[in-house]
């Protein structure tokens, strides 16, 4: 179903974690979950970094958002929007954006993906997801190093290979950018039926028109595309 999206006032509670009406304790409570599972893993790099402060250049700037590690529990709510077709050992995973690498991890351990592989143009950030994939050899799996690639570059450079992906976004891109990602890889994600999984979905009602099916969670402002 398609569903209108209102537009969140710019703030970093809103920016980060979507709906400016959550009560407080919905917001506390998706809080802890992170917080306890980034610490139970012993991850590194979940706060906040501003923009200014990723090595990025002035184009790059103005064209992304500040890092900041998505809900989990939001990830929990996407893929349980998924049809209950969609069997994920057939999908290659793309965490566009990937940050530090945390949300990269999390669906390592929720799902089994053919390969799972996070892209970002900040090198600070890449460098911080390579040393969690180091620290979750020995707290989540030893095979870990041989399912998750993190590399450094930019999402509208990434070649897609031709085979089937289940891709994730959050607060990366939007706008133009994301506008020419979706136009220059449309074709391709048609053929082999990729997903994409869009958390704070800012440019939901431009996707709308690229997709075959959507489903939208408008508490969490969370949108569920498939190609």
């Amino acid at each position: 179903m398609h569903l209108v999206y209102d537009s969140l006032k710019n703030s970093r509670h809103q920016m980060f974690h979507h709906n400016s009406f959550l009560p407080e304790n919905i917001f506390n409570e998706n809080e802890k979950f992170n917080s306890d599972w980034i610490k139970k893993n012993y991850l590194i790099g979940n706060e906040p970094i501003a923009l200014e402060d990723l090595n990025l250049t002035t184009e790059q700037i103005n064209n992304s958002n500040d890092f900041g590690v998505v809900w989990l529990k939001n990830i929990d709510r996407l893929l349980a929007m998924l049809p209950k077709e969609v069997d994920t050992s057939k999908y290659n995973f793309l965490d566009i954006g990937c940050g530090s690498g945390i949300s990269t991890i999390y669906f390592f351990e929720k799902c089994n993906f053919k390969n799972l592989i996070g892209i970002d143009y900040s090198d600070k950030l890449i460098k911080l997801a390579n040393k969690n994939l180091k620290i979750c050899e020995k707290t989540l799996s030893h095979t870990i190093k041989n399912k998750i690639k993190f590399s450094f570059e930019d999402a509208l450079n990434y070649v897609f290979p031709d085979d089937r992906f289940l891709m994730f976004l959050f607060h990366s891109f939007e706008g133009e950018k994301l506008e020419l990602f979706v136009k220059k890889n449309i074709e391709l994600w048609r053929k082999n039926g990729s997903i994409l999984l869009y958390s704070n979905d800012h440019c939901v009602n431009d996707l709308l028109k690229y997709s075959k099916y959507h489903f939208r969670d408008d508490v969490f402002n969370l949108s569920v595309f498939g190609f």
